[in-house]
């Protein structure tokens, strides 16, 4: 029996991945037993991690284009090079919606070597992703490495990034907006949904500072914090989030 010893690099292609995990899960699931509500949160965060998969796996979706695999409180998320914004997009809705809920998230998004098909995932890809979430992102924060920035087009880094005091890249959790809400019942009422969920994050965050008893419980919403007070003054300044803000004048005109 031989073996091939120089595999072709389509049998090992370069690709975009992403590594996501739940902070604090093993805290969390340490609660639910006495905490209904958020038994009802961490289902809702792992349902979303399960339909997106699910979502990847139909023609004509968001996520078609994505591989996608689901391990407890993590999820792994790739991609040919050239279809980077499917993953990126596809991580800001989860951002928005788990947001929306209290939850926060870590990831990295490297680029590199990998075979990913359903469960099986190895390469150079994947470790590079993991490193950033483990060991760079400290934060609620998902990490891009320079080299896929660097590919993005201005208006589109501007949009959907932030560069943080570290000089990391990371994806601006708030970009596009964010969930939890019933966002059909507030409209009726007359209600902004996104400027609700705002305010009801705001809310959570304080709370989470103020009983947080370790320190790095603290710094991870403290973090949350400066974010969501830039998140505020781009409400306040436009009424929109950064994306809808910068959609409003190029969508067509009515007539």
């Amino acid at each position: 029996m031989t073996f091939n010893q120089n595999p072709k690099s389509s049998d090992y292609p370069e690709r975009a991945v992403a590594f996501m995990d739940i902070l604090g899960f093993a805290q969390l699931i340490g609660r639910i037993g006495s905490e209904p509500a958020l038994h009802r949160k961490v289902k809702h965060a792992l349902t979303w991690f399960d339909h997106m998969r699910k979502s990847s796996l139909k023609p004509n979706t968001a996520q078609t284009a994505l591989e996608i695999a689901v391990f407890s409180d993590s999820v792994v998320i790739s991609a040919e090079v050239h279809e980077l914004h499917s993953i990126l997009w596809s991580i800001l809705h989860l951002q928005a919606e788990f947001l929306g809920i209290g939850v926060l998230l870590r990831g990295g998004i490297a680029k590199g070597r990998l075979i990913h098909s359903g469960n099986l995932i190895y390469g150079e890809g994947m470790l590079r992703a993991y490193e950033l979430e483990s060991r760079v992102a400290v934060y609620p924060r998902v990490i891009v490495e320079d080299e896929l920035v660097t590919d993005l087009a201005e208006t589109y880094r501007s949009t959907f990034l932030r560069q943080d005091s570290d000089s990391m890249w990371f994806l601006d959790p708030f970009s596009i907006g964010i969930g939890g809400v019933e966002a059909e019942a507030l409209l009726e009422d007359g209600y902004d949904p996104h400027e609700e969920a705002l305010t009801k994050l705001g809310s959570e965050i304080e709370r989470q500072i103020s009983t947080a008893t370790q320190m790095a419980h603290r710094a991870k919403w403290a973090w949350l914090k400066r974010q969501h007070e830039l998140a505020m003054e781009q409400f306040r300044r436009e009424g929109q989030s950064k994306f809808w803000a910068f959609m409003k004048d190029r969508w067509p005109k009515q007539q």
